[in-house]
């Protein structure tokens, strides 16, 4: 068991408190609720570290206080560690120094980080008809994996495969926002004298400098998050950064002694170098951050938006024999059903469909009236015991082709057929498959192709509730499909469900 699963139920729980008293006034499923539920989680739990930030801001100040004292130190038992480590000991004694307390807030706020990412990955990673964690309910997950803020969900991630460019470019632009505010939060600390002056003579403040630099970019790992989490990073950069703005100047800097000489030899000989430095950075760091946008983005600019929703159409029926068009409605149900098995497809079902049987209507029209990203068409020609299937996967926003098949088989491979058609459409949409659902998209029902026609036909009749004639002669092929194949366990709950 996680020793943190404590501190993940109380997040869950505090996130489930917030979420409940927006969700009335901007709507359970809305974005806004979502982003202003992390938002608050991020205020509330900052608001309760304020007095560890002020404690970290003093044991700051007086360790950069002691900073000449600790070089001298370090100059005078630079061969003889024991000794340093005791005279290091007695001068934080001396000046009341615990230096832990400088990283005490950090510390704190670890466990929070790791707590909601792990909220947030249960939230991402759940599925209709999986129990919630951490005592979420499955209206506020299902809600959660919906809500979209700026167009993103909170579960989406930049390195995800499948996301779509403009949910790349938010949670990029968001990850460059992290990078600001740590620069400008470092940047603020640096000159409040929260850190050791760099001086040639002090390589802890040469260090500390170089820092304020390289600090930023570990922010990319944000590319590696849930948007949700990223979200809250920024948050927090943010508080941080007006925090720290208001306890300087609650708290100015004491006057250090000489700081004016001291001052005045730095601006006299600072301004050139400073301005040199910084221009470099700041050149390095529109390279790094093109490079990083380029890397990512620019072989996807021309890649298809990937929306896991797709609709499968009435298959044409080719076949010389009009008596078989039922065969390619089979086919078409038999692939829908298919698709329902994977969870992480949305799938319209067959009522809605059903009437864009032979019309001519353009796609993008249908894909927009059924709230689909793709949509699946074909047709199927039977010739005795052959049968020949081709479908087209074609993307309902600007009508193109994502994937197209052509499969021609005996009628016995019908079920590889449609096992094959689910399994590449889920690839192209970049569905995940289960290992449970791939076993029942690859079970066959039955062996006996001729037991297959007969459930099919039986089953296509059987729709026609009104008329007497054909739910007998339904009642009859399903009773033949079962004598061809007593096994065949679909044929006989539908018969029993007909029978009822």
């Amino acid at each position: 068991m996680n020793p943190l699963n404590p501190l993940y139920d109380a997040v869950a729980w505090v996130l489930s408190r917030i979420y409940g008293l927006l969700s009335p006034v901007f709507g359970a499923a809305s974005g806004w609720t979502w982003a202003l539920t992390i938002v608050l989680l991020v205020v509330l739990m900052r608001l309760i570290m304020v007095p560890l930030f002020i404690k970290q801001m003093h044991t700051t100040r007086r360790m950069t206080a002691l900073a000449p004292q600790m070089t001298a130190l370090r100059k005078k038992y630079k061969n003889d560690k024991q000794t340093l480590n005791q005279e290091m000991m007695k001068l934080y004694q001396e000046a009341g120094v615990n230096p832990l307390m400088g990283c005490l807030p950090v510390a704190a706020q670890l466990p929070m980080f790791f707590a909601l990412f792990s909220v947030l990955r249960a939230i991402a990673e759940w599925k209709p008809g999986d129990p919630t964690k951490y005592g979420m309910t499955h209206a506020m997950v299902a809600s959660a994996q919906h809500a979209k803020i700026l167009g993103v969900t909170i579960a989406d991630k930049f390195l995800s495969a499948g996301t779509p460019l403009h949910v790349r470019i938010v949670i990029l632009l968001a990850v460059i926002g992290s990078m600001i505010t740590t620069y400008l939060t470092v940047r603020q600390s640096m000159k409040r004298g929260m850190m050791p002056t760099a001086t040639p003579d002090n390589p802890l403040g040469q260090s500390q400098k170089y820092m304020a630099y390289i600090m930023p970019f570990f922010a990319l790992s944000g590319l590696y998050w849930p948007f949700g989490l990223v979200l809250y990073w920024v948050t927090t950069n943010i508080w941080t950064l007006g925090q720290q703005y208001v306890l300087f100047m609650r708290y100015p800097q004491p006057p250090a002694a000489g700081g004016a000489a001291a001052g005045g030899a730095t601006a006299a000989t600072a301004p050139g170098s400073h301005r040199r430095r910084n221009i470099i950075m700041l050149v390095a760091t529109g390279v790094i951050i093109s490079a990083a946008a380029g890397f990512f983005l620019l072989p996807r600019v021309s890649a298809h938006k990937v929306d896991k929703s797709i609709a499968v159409l009435p298959f044409e029926s080719l076949s010389d024999e009009k008596e078989n068009a039922y065969f390619a409605d089979g086919i078409q149900d038999d692939v829908l059903t298919n698709l329902s098995k994977i969870g992480d497809l949305k799938v319209i079902s067959r009522t809605s469909v059903m009437p864009y049987r032979g019309k001519t209507s353009n796609l993008r029209e249908i894909g927009k009236a059924l709230g689909v990203g793709s949509i699946l068409e074909g047709s199927v020609r039977r010739i005795g015991n052959r049968v020949r299937v081709n479908v087209q996967l074609i993307n309902a926003e600007n009508d193109e082709h994502i994937w197209a098949e052509d499969y021609d088989r005996e009628l016995t491979d019908v079920f590889a057929i449609q096992t094959d058609l689910a399994q590449k459409i889920a690839t192209e949409l970049r569905a995940k498959l289960s290992p449970s659902e791939k076993a029942q998209i690859e079970h066959k029902p039955t062996e006996n192709g001729e037991a297959y026609l007969a459930f099919v036909q039986a089953h296509n009749l059987s729709g026609a509730l009104e008329d007497f004639e054909k739910l007998k002669q339904s009642e009859q092929l399903y009773q033949r499909a079962i004598e061809l194949d007593p096994n065949f366990a679909l044929a006989i709950a539908r018969y029993s469900q007909l029978e009822s």
